[in-house]
């Protein structure tokens, strides 16, 4: 590994998707309509008429619509909002975005027509969903700066640390195990990586001890060198 530590810029975690406030989850929930995605299902949501309350499961979102030329940007667990960023600064404008079910899905969807109205009609609420909107874009640079430039073995320390974080795994829970099944090609997509050098440098944490792998299901035994700054960002 290099000696090199890239030090957050924005303090955020990279790639992963602050939450959205309690005020955002009530409205969803009581006038969304309920979906349900199976992992690997494919949203373009960038030309859909709908922002998207993440529930339960883990989604990753990509600039483009080519299914296979994918190199994942964002991540969005539980209690945050998918398409948020579009509505507010793009409103119905189509754009070249997709969203991938890492995991299998659960969450609330409500039309644009009825989320802008809702955004704007509370100034205070405005200017606290814009605040989150900034903090996402955050989030999805500081996964780029990372990917751009940090070595390989760093990037997989930081995104093996960041699934965890996702799934709400703290510190002080480690060891454990996490929830989801992910296969190397996934984080392959999310550190911008081919899939071999991916593989070597999952290969390299569990030597060293930092990880345990059983398939797909990986355990993490302590925070990665790499990921220690953004651990409790």
């Amino acid at each position: 590994m290099s000696d090199f530590r890239y030090a957050p810029i924005y303090g955020r975690n990279p790639w992963l998707m602050v939450e959205d406030a309690d005020e955002v989850a009530d409205f969803f929930r009581n006038s969304g309509t309920p979906f349900v995605s199976h992992r690997r299902d494919i949203v373009h949501f960038g030309s859909q008429p709908h922002v998207y309350w993440i529930e339960s499961g883990l989604v990753a979102s990509s600039a483009t619509t080519d299914v296979d030329k994918v190199r994942w940007i964002g991540l969005f667990s539980r209690r945050t909002l998918l398409g948020s960023v579009r509505a507010i600064g793009h409103g119905k404008a189509a754009m070249t975005l997709m969203a991938t079910a890492v995991t299998d899905v659960s969450g609330f969807a409500i039309p644009l027509e009825l989320y802008a109205p809702w955004v704007s009609e509370n100034p205070e609420r405005e200017r606290a969903m814009l605040l989150n909107c900034i903090a996402k874009s955050e989030c999805q640079v500081e996964g780029d700066l990372v990917n751009d430039l940090c070595s390989v073995d760093d990037r997989v320390e930081i995104a093996v640390a960041v699934l965890f974080r996702a799934a709400g795994i703290t510190e002080a829970q480690l060891p454990a195990a996490l929830p989801w099944d992910i296969p190397v090609s996934d984080i392959a997509s999310l550190v911008h990586a081919e899939r071999a050098m991916t593989s070597r440098a999952v290969g390299r944490m569990v030597s060293s001890g930092l990880l345990e792998r059983s398939g797909r299901t990986f355990v993490l035994k302590a925070v990665p060198p790499a990921a220690r700054l953004w651990w409790d960002a």
